[in-house]
């Protein structure tokens, strides 16, 4: 992330309070409850709320009667499991930071594939039906309302600084993605702090991506890996060096004519699991040869050589990044750059361009 998130408090949260009741108080106490209750009943669950829900969404009920059965002839060691799956895969930001290990649906199919199959449609269910596509929105949260909210009128994406996001008053949302993948991950479908706006492009090319854990050449297995916490109170520093070979024609200028170094010395895991993520390094060269990129460049190097020093040429990007969107200077690049760059998240030593 380059520029994290701030939570909000919305109404929203009563849904992952809903699946932590849920499951840690009637589903993972299915062994003791059987005697009494053989089925899953609404009678079970104590909350008004969630069981004039329930009422309101049958398919969430009859899965949820599924996987109590199947829970009923687990051991306790199983069960613990499931109890940790739901507990520990929502403190979304003691696994960001690598103090706990997630459970998987893998893990869970390990123990009983049904069990698995079950989580996954009532967190699928959940999410796509009763809270995006809910006839009584204005009983229950919808993800529609938290959006506008944690988005207010900003329009830059925070997870790549580059493309548009829509604001609170677009008609249509863009995306919201799941940091922790929702198809490896269960109980995080509807966490709010596992769910980041993002523009498209940030969307497809992260898509199911393996947040914690990574693939490295030529070793078995999979390596943890620490990830930016998508609302983190503090902004990391991230620093970005672009150097374009000298002789290089900027109207012909290719991603290989560009030298981009990237780093964070606090934060050197992150950092390098955020370019993976949303294949950063690609695109911010592929951006460095789009024609506004182009102008701005020529710009610099114009205003450069006639000696005002860097840090001015700087300050005038940020200061008049609105102000003139047909210059060069104050265009998509100024606006960009300076979004970052003025909230110390984005620091470009635009001296190594020359």
């Amino acid at each position: 992330m380059l520029i994290p998130f701030k939570l909000i408090r919305h109404r929203i949260r009563k849904m992952q309070s809903f699946v932590n009741y849920i499951f840690l108080e009637v589903i993972c106490k299915a062994p003791k409850l059987k005697e009494h209750y053989p089925d899953f009943t609404l009678d079970m669950v104590k909350v008004d709320f969630y069981k004039d829900f329930l009422k309101n969404h049958g398919n969430l009920l009859d899965t949820l009667s599924a996987i109590y059965q199947i829970v009923q002839g687990l051991p306790g060691q199983d069960i613990k499991t499931l109890r940790r799956a739901v507990l520990v895969n929502n403190q979304i930001r003691e696994l960001c930071i690598g103090i706990h290990q997630p459970v998987t649906y893998y893990e869970l199919s390990r123990i009983n594939k049904g069990l698995s199959d079950c989580i996954r449609k009532f967190c699928s269910n959940l999410y796509q039906n009763a809270t995006l596509k809910s006839t009584s929105q204005k009983k229950y949260p919808t993800l529609k309302d938290y959006y506008k909210n944690i988005v207010g009128c900003d329009t830059t994406c925070h997870c790549c600084g580059l493309d548009r996001i829509s604001n609170r008053y677009n008609s249509i949302r863009s995306p919201f993605d799941h940091f922790l993948p929702q198809s490896l991950y269960p109980f995080t479908t509807l966490n709010t702090h596992n769910l980041v706006p993002t523009c498209e492009h940030c969307n497809r090319y992260k898509h199911d991506k393996d947040t914690l854990f990574i693939q490295k050449p030529g070793r078995a297995g999979k390596e943890r890996i620490k990830a930016f916490y998508p609302f983190r109170h503090d902004i990391p520093e991230i620093r970005i060096k672009i150097k374009v070979q000298g002789n290089c024609d900027l109207e012909k200028i290719q991603p290989q004519d560009i030298d981009m170094q990237i780093d964070c010395n606090d934060h050197p895991q992150e950092l390098s699991n955020w370019k993976r993520l949303y294949d950063i390094d690609t695109r911010y060269k592929a951006e460095c040869c789009s024609p506004n990129m182009k102008n701005n460049l020529e710009q610099y190097r114009m205003i450069k050589q006639g000696g005002m020093p860097h840090n001015e040429i700087i300050n005038i990007y940020k200061a008049n990044q609105y102000a003139f969107p047909k210059n060069p200077i104050h265009g998509m690049y100024a606006r960009k750059r300076a979004a970052c760059a003025g909230t110390r998240t984005f620091k470009l030593n635009s001296h190594k361009i020359l």
